[in-house]
Order: structure tokens, then sequence, then C-alpha cells
């Protein structure tokens, strides 16, 4: 059974834009073993990150299946293996299949038997990396010139009109 690492091994300043962001260093087929690296998703990548996810929750039956029907791990798994479909930009061998046209295809919901929480363990990783450059620290600065052209980017959330003001 999957057991997330303890929060110690995560801290922000081990994570990096570049990578490797994790590395996988148990598993039963050695070919899983070594770093990954991750990137963000576009906005449509985001929208086919969901698709795909109810894609892999429907199993081929002509209706959709909802992911809130499903099992929490059988989410979390169809979840996981949609996201990492996209945001994985390198990992080691294991993780790739062979395409129609015999180049390598990233498919995490292909890892064998005894492997699977690996996908799981990554996607973590995944969650946790992309969130450590999300989180503002207690004391981080203002927001800089750019954000206070924005209207309710000013500290005292902007005073200016807004869509349903009439004018």
């Amino acid at each position: 059974m999957y057991r997330p690492p303890k929060p110690a091994a995560y801290t922000p300043a081990s994570l990096s834009p570049e990578g490797p962001h994790h590395e996988v260093k148990e598993a039963k087929n050695p070919k899983l073993l070594g770093p990954i690296t991750f990137r963000y998703p576009s906005a449509f990548e985001e929208v086919l990150i969901g698709a795909r996810a109810v894609e892999i929750a429907s199993a081929g039956r002509a209706a959709p299946v909802a992911l809130e029907a499903l099992p929490l791990r059988a989410r979390l798994l169809a979840e996981a293996i949609a996201t990492l479909e996209y945001v994985i930009k390198t990992a080691p061998e294991g993780w790739y299949a062979k395409g129609a046209d015999g180049k390598p295809v990233l498919a995490p919901g292909l890892i064998g038997e005894g492997d699977e929480d690996l996908v799981l363990e990554v996607y973590e990783a995944y969650l946790r990396w992309k969130e450590a450059f999300r989180e503002r620290s207690s004391g981080a600065s203002e927001p800089g010139p750019a954000q206070a052209l924005v209207p309710g980017g000013e500290p005292d959330g902007g005073a200016g009109p807004v869509a349903d003001d009439e004018p």
C-alpha cells in the first residue's frame, strides 16, 4: 500500500523549475527508478486532463462515468494518470511505452503489477512541487507594479468600478 513520504522530505528550497523534481528510489521494475521532471500544463491542457480522467474512469463505456462515482483509490488513480500524462517532462525509461510509430509515449497508466503506487507517489510529488511555487509566505512583500495596475490588485482591494456597476 502506498504511504506518502514524510513532509520533511519536501522543502521549497529543494524544488526548482528546472528539476529533477522527484526521485523514484524504490520499485519492483528497475526501469522505473530515477529522476522525474515536471512542467506546468497550459490552461487548455488542464481541460484535457479533466477529460482524460473521465475517459480513464469510463474505461471504454459508451456513457461517461463521473469521477465522483468511483471509489476513492480509483478516482485518485484516474486523476493521477491523466495528470502525469501531461505534466511529466522527463522520466526514466520504464515510464514510457512504444507508440504506434515506434517512438516512446509517456504511459504512467501501464506501470506493471506491484508498482502501481508509484503513480500516486509521483502525482503527490507533482502536487507538492506545483503548490511550492503558488504559496506566498507570510512575510512576502506587497504585489509588484504590474499587479497594482489590475483592478483589485491594490492593498485595499481596489476602489475602481466592477462589472455590475452602472455607468
